[in-house]
């Protein structure tokens, strides 16, 4: 493609640059909501939906946090219900605004803790149906939440402004962050990789490949609870599920068309393993791996294939080139996020894409800003300290108690499961039932190399990290994040001055 603008993500400290014909775009897409030097520390909770895909954000966001003095709860999107009562938050981030949790929104409602949202996918969204932005917006003025949230903190302007003017939600409190997760694609905060001739291969088909849907063919619920109905899902699932199929014969055809290339399956985080594992057990060249981020694996690779994955938004930013896979999409699918494909390279059949693959080591990234900012904000690699900014000087909205139609489901059982066994035993029984739940919890292990990576390239002290508890001591799933003040230098006393 031509690319009428760049994006330049290893500009002077660790900024992004964008150009284009409109020239550059400023810091915030909605009012600042001011500077939080003098705001009282507030104890904030962080859902963390996936931690392949959110950890490395939300850790950098939360020690940002912590730098400005607040205390933070890292919540696992599956125990958050019963982790809540041990926390006295003043403020939850939650993932999305959806039916799906409303539960989790009135129980802190009814706690009086304020809430803020920060899409865990906020950037390519449908053009129609309730996860689009009129979706969203219906749903927040039917729910009143439009009048109840402290803070939205939005990816792009694309979607602040539809909500804003489909909404009672106020200008002020609909700020253009960015998504943090993608400030790691800068040179300020990216760790060390080489390039080994690897063909990373993102695969996006979690509607049919569901990693948590135990014997479901199809991840309905999650679809239905996003109000799609039955008759869509069905109709969704049988594209999706073409596209799939489609790609599994392509890769395998690349592969053995390429026997000295390296060719690394990369699920969606929602998505199992299986299948490619066994489509791919006879091909030497390919493996399967679900460990680490997508950012790491894209900075190990010459090149990402795809089709319609917003990872080739992330490919651009890393200078990595993504190839989008166009002779085996669906028009459909494509239709409902296009952004992908304009920012890759397009694989008109087999023969082009291993050409494009061939040409990996020297192959540009393409990158069209004008067409990714709208979508994913200002990508100048400070969407962690615009979002630490506005939940940390945000005026509370008290949520007050929601109508009957909003009961909580077994309220009772969640309340006495979180406070007197603690969410960790709760879940260990879980996981043993179903397996899969592993896949998104994360402990202290997990936190602390990220936080102390964070404090070295902001030159100050990591913030501790300890297991959150009960009343009576059980541990639960819930991390906290306590600030740890820098000393001055003439304070700083070795162990053997001490002694003296």
């Amino acid at each position: 493609m031509t690319s009428t603008a760049s994006l330049c993500l290893d500009a002077p400290n660790g900024t992004a640059a964008y150009s284009g014909a409109s020239g550059s775009i400023p810091p915030h897409g909605a009012a600042n909501i001011g500077a939080a030097a003098d705001a009282k520390p507030r104890r904030i909770g962080l859902v963390v939906d996936h931690p392949l895909r959110d950890l490395d954000g939300l850790c950098l966001l939360a020690q940002l946090l912590c730098e400005r003095g607040h205390e933070v709860v890292l919540m696992p999107f599956y125990t958050q219900h019963l982790d809540l009562p041990n926390l006295e938050l003043d403020l939850i981030v939650l993932n999305y605004v959806r039916p799906a949790n409303r539960a989790l929104v009135e129980a802190a409602s009814a706690r009086g803790i304020a809430l803020a949202v920060l899409d865990t996918e906020g950037g390519l969204l449908p053009e129609t149906g309730p996860t689009s932005g009129s979706g969203i917006a219906a749903y927040l003025r039917e729910s009143g939440l439009d009048t109840r949230l402290s803070v939205y903190l939005f990816w792009g302007e694309r979607l602040r402004d539809a909500i804003v003017k489909k909404t009672a939600l106020a200008p002020s409190r609909a700020v253009v962050s960015g998504a943090p997760r993608f400030d790691l694609a800068s040179t300020r905060y990216k760790r060390g990789s080489v390039r080994n001739n690897c063909v990373l291969v993102n695969t996006n088909f979690p509607i049919v490949n569901p990693a948590q849907t135990g014997r479901r063919r199809i991840d309905d619920k999650a679809l239905r609870s996003a109000g799609f109905t039955q008759d869509e899902v069905e109709e969704l699932a049988k594209s999706v599920r073409t596209v799939m199929d489609r790609m599994i014969v392509a890769v395998g055809r690349l592969a053995e068309a390429r026997p000295s290339r390296s060719f690394v399956i990369r699920p969606h985080p929602f998505e199992r393993c299986e299948p490619y594992r066994k489509a791919f057990s006879a091909r030497p060249n390919v493996a399967v791996v679900r460990e680490g981020s997508a950012m790491s694996a894209l900075l190990q690779s010459d090149c990402m294939l795809h089709v319609n994955c917003t990872t080739a938004v992330e490919a651009s930013l890393c200078g990595i080139p993504a190839i989008s896979m166009d002779f085996i999409n669906d028009p459909q699918l494509q239709a409902m996020a296009s952004l992908p494909t304009k920012v890759s390279h397009n694989a008109r059949d087999l023969a082009h894409a291993l050409a494009l693959i061939d040409r990996s080591p020297t192959l540009a990234a393409t990158s069209n800003a004008k067409d990714i900012s709208p979508f994913f904000g200002p990508l100048d690699a400070r969407a962690a300290e615009r979002a630490a900014e506005a939940l940390s000087s945000a005026e509370l909205v008290a949520p007050g108690a929601q109508a009957a139609s909003y009961r909580l489901t077994r309220k009772g059982l969640n309340l006495i499961a979180g406070r007197v066994l603690g969410s960790r035993c709760v879940e260990k029984v879980r996981q043993s039932l179903k397996p899969s739940r592993a896949l998104k919890a994360f402990d202290a292990a997990d936190v602390r190399p990220r936080l102390e990576h964070f404090a070295s390239v902001h030159e100050t002290n990591a913030a501790s990290v300890e297991t959150v508890r009960t009343a009576s001591g059980a541990p639960t799933m819930a991390l906290r994040l306590r600030p740890v003040r820098k000393q001055p230098a003439e304070c700083r006393l070795t162990e053997a001055q001490r002694l003296r």
